[in-house]
């Protein structure tokens, strides 16, 4: 008789590491021996690879990743959430959370999902229990130091240097922005193919930026975009995200892929101006690039027919997206680099570039005010245009009765199918050229472009690529009309 296979129960982190595995090639006979389970098993895992990555997300903490067997959700989570969730904004803030403080707001969030019931005391097991799961120590979030002195910094500088290699600190992996619009299906992305757009689109309704954008944006692309590019370079992978503590970030500390070797670490609260790289001058040079290239696109439409306010309205998403793009690939390394250096991360606070975050490169600045002199604008109103959202953070803090809304919800990131308000030029009646048609504009596009005094012979080889495929498109449908026929 053949010997019957023991049971094996797996926890949610070998799971997640038998993911990994696949992802590095291995094959499912293999991983299965591994593991002591069967084939099926292994393929039903890869099959639920998604799930189980956006469940061990939401988790909030490595320890509740390692405890779980299974993805189901009891009653007592919703309330975990909601008060981890106000926890974590309050913390953000500085503002002091006693014991009592927090098992008090329990109750309240208790109340709020649950009515009158009674049941719920908040007792000092519940607290414990609340703190183990999310890795609090003395009700304050590990890794987190409310103070913005240099003292600070420098104990986190030396922990970093035990993890972080500065010489591959060379600021070639710029990974493609997240965009979140208020709408799913903006009007201007009919006919688009969206995996052809050159940043990410996401949805909230709001238009900010939440927990459960940002965790799927790390699962589903920031891990195997970074993997890639370390594959692509040949190097092991290990790579640190650097997060300020925001209410969107809350319970990212725990976010890693199932090997460990990507994963996300809270930056010192309150010292983010100091250590932050991107606000040492890489955001502030984005904006500014962008903001030009805006007043360029409406000085080139500006004419009889559209006056100004005609043009801007006119710019959809979808052309501010190709806007932004082009901005970030205006950035170069050079300047990534230099902000990496002026920030307090890789040397001690006394030895750090004592330099106003923020500082624009002169030929930038430059463009952006000869671009705005056309405008009539004089220097104190680009500056204060171009200084006006610096106190943006890109997120929202929510009130008590937005937490309950937001644990009770199905889905967070709402699927909202509601249209962009701005005025914009209807797609609806853009007629899709034909492969044909397209050939033939690319070989008038390449013969005009070759007849300018500045032409690139990239940009000229570029349309020859394009136009080529137009062509062999063209004469595929050709052939399948002559089969058909």
């Amino acid at each position: 008789t053949v010997a019957k296979r023991k049971r094996s129960v797996l926890d949610l982190k070998q799971k997640l590491q038998i993911l990994e595995d696949l992802e590095r090639g291995e094959k499912v006979i293999d991983v299965a021996q591994r593991y002591k389970i069967g084939n099926s098993t292994v393929c039903d895992i890869r099959k639920a690879g998604d799930k189980l990555r956006n469940f061990a997300a939401a988790m909030g903490s490595s320890v509740r990743v390692e405890k779980r067997k299974t993805m189901h959700v009891n009653h007592d989570e919703a309330l975990d959430k909601a008060v981890y969730m106000w926890f974590v904004q309050n913390r953000m803030k500085g503002t002091p959370i006693s014991g009592p403080i927090l098992k008090e707001k329990a109750k309240h969030f208790h109340r709020d999902l649950n009515g009158e019931e009674a049941g719920f005391t908040a007792s000092d097991g519940w607290l414990n229990r609340f703190k183990h799961w999310h890795g609090i120590r003395q009700l304050s979030i590990a890794g987190e130091i409310m103070s913005t002195c240099n003292e600070s910094i420098a104990p986190f500088h030396s922990r970093l240097m035990e993890i972080m290699e500065t010489e591959v600190l060379t600021g070639e992996h710029k990974l493609p922005l997240l965009v979140i619009g208020k709408s799913t299906n903006p009007r201007c992305f009919k006919h688009v193919n969206l995996a052809s757009l050159p940043m990410l689109h996401r949805a909230q309704r709001s238009a900010w930026i939440n927990s459960e954008i940002f965790r799927a944006w790390f699962v589903e692309n920031f891990i195997p975009d970074v993997r890639s590019f370390f594959r692509s370079k040949g190097i092991p992978i290990h790579a640190l995200l650097l997060i300020n503590n925001a209410g969107a970030h809350h319970g990212a500390e725990s976010l890693k892929s199932a090997d460990g070797s990507i994963r996300c670490e809270f930056l010192l609260a309150n010292t983010t101006a100091k250590v932050q790289p991107m606000d040492q001058g890489v955001l502030a040079t984005l904006k500014r690039i962008y903001r030009g290239k805006l007043l360029s696109y409406v000085l080139n439409e500006e004419n009889d027919e559209l006056n100004l306010s005609n043009i801007i309205n006119s710019i959809s998403i979808k052309d501010a997206i190709y806007m932004l793009a082009e901005s970030w690939k205006d950035i170069q390394t050079s300047t990534i680099k230099k902000c990496w250096a002026k920030s307090t991360l890789l040397q001690p606070p006394e030895n750090a570039l004592d330099q106003t975050p923020g500082v624009l490169e002169a030929p930038d600045q430059d463009n952006l005010y000869a671009v705005a002199e056309q405008f009539s604008f004089n220097a104190q109103e680009v500056k204060n245009w171009v200084q006006t959202d610096e106190a943006d953070e890109g997120y929202s803090n929510l009130s008590n009765s937005e937490i309950v809304q937001s644990v009770l919800q199905q889905d967070h990131t709402e699927v909202c199918e509601i249209v962009d308000e701005q005025t914009q030029v209807d797609t609806d009646d853009v007629t899709i050229p034909t492969d044909a048609e397209a050939a033939d504009c690319l070989e008038k596009a390449i013969i005009w472009l070759e007849n300018q005094t500045d032409a690139d012979g990239l940009q000229i080889l570029m349309l020859r690529q394009l136009r080529q495929k137009a062509v062999q498109k063209r004469n595929a449908h050709k052939r399948q009309t002559v089969a058909s026929q």
